[in-house]
């Protein structure tokens, strides 16, 4: 199931880019019955996502979600957005999403850049210099 919703999502996307910045995903799941977890199906989902788009899960905001039950030809409909279209990366020190161009540059990571902004890095210079005092 997860290869099919895989092989959809791609050709819905077509040539579409998807960038590394926070995806939004909606999702009406129609079930036959009240059985199932609710959990797996968006596992599920997501796992899709991440297989069609080759973007993290970390990214992920679910936006909506709603079930049904449809006794007759249950089907699944997902939607995806982005609200940019520029690559971003979080810092792994203050925690903030940022623009590529806020950090250093670093070829040894996937998006050509370190993990740390470069204003993070000032304020931790900044505070070696003075001996570690706030």
């Amino acid at each position: 199931m997860r290869g099919l919703i895989a092989a959809h999502l791609r050709r819905a996307l077509g040539n579409r880019r998807v960038v590394q910045d926070k995806l939004w995903i909606d999702m009406l799941v129609q079930k036959p019955d009240h059985r199932g977890d609710a959990v797996n199906v968006v596992d599920l989902v997501c796992d899709a996502i991440e297989d069609a788009t080759g973007l993290d899960d970390r990214w992920y905001c679910l936006r909506q979600l709603d079930w049904e039950v449809v006794k007759a030809d249950p089907r699944l409909f997902v939607g995806i957005g982005q609200t940019s279209a520029k690559d971003c990366q979080v810092c792994s020190h203050c925690g903030r999403i940022k623009p590529l161009d806020a950090f250093n540059r670093n070829r040894t990571n996937r998006l050509g850049v370190t993990r740390i902004c470069r204003a993070c890095q000032r304020a931790g210079r900044r505070l070696t210099r003075r001996g570690g005092d706030p």
